[in-house]
């Protein structure tokens, strides 16, 4: 598996900056992609999943950390996190990582994300101009935050019938 590397980027989100960990050289690989979290945070199950993406397929990842440093150690706590976070902060912290994977020499920039955070990539599919495509799995935006009918970019959606897991 690859090495991660802890970051930090400016975001517009009232939170200022957003600490994030990147694998693989931007300088080197042309695209990127920014993992995002599910509800208990950026804890090392989401991070092993950016370190493997970028072993499995040569691509950039960036794991950005929405709750800054704040990691769930069980389902109240998880939930607890996820009602206080702002979300349009959270895109804005979206828009963030892109923009400085694009910084860095990302040419192209996707997302993805798994419940909380596919719902996230969704919202960003339709809210970021940066991203160029989006993966999300489970988790559908709320109409407040977007409308998702205006995504013009490419977007594989990942939803289960049946999911003993």
């Amino acid at each position: 598996m690859a090495a991660s590397k802890r970051v930090e980027f400016e975001s517009a989100n009232k939170l200022g900056l957003c600490p994030g960990f990147l694998c693989g050289d931007p300088k080197k690989q042309t695209k990127g992609i920014i993992v995002l979290q599910e509800w208990w945070g950026a804890n090392d199950q989401i991070k092993d999943c950016g370190k493997d993406i970028c072993g499995r397929i040569d691509m950039v990842t960036l794991v950005p950390d929405l709750y800054r440093e704040k990691v769930a150690k069980n389902n109240e706590e998880a939930g607890h996190y996820m009602g206080e976070l702002d979300w349009k902060g959270a895109v804005e912290d979206i828009r963030a990582a892109a923009k400085y994977l694009k910084e860095q020499g990302c040419k192209k920039v996707g997302v993805t994300g798994f419940c909380m955070g596919g719902a996230l990539s969704m919202a960003a599919a339709a809210l970021v101009p940066e991203i160029d495509a989006a993966a999300p799995f489970y988790g559908i935006p709320s109409d407040q935050l977007c409308d998702v009918t205006k995504i013009k970019i490419p977007l594989q959606c990942h939803f289960a019938e049946k999911d003993d897991v």
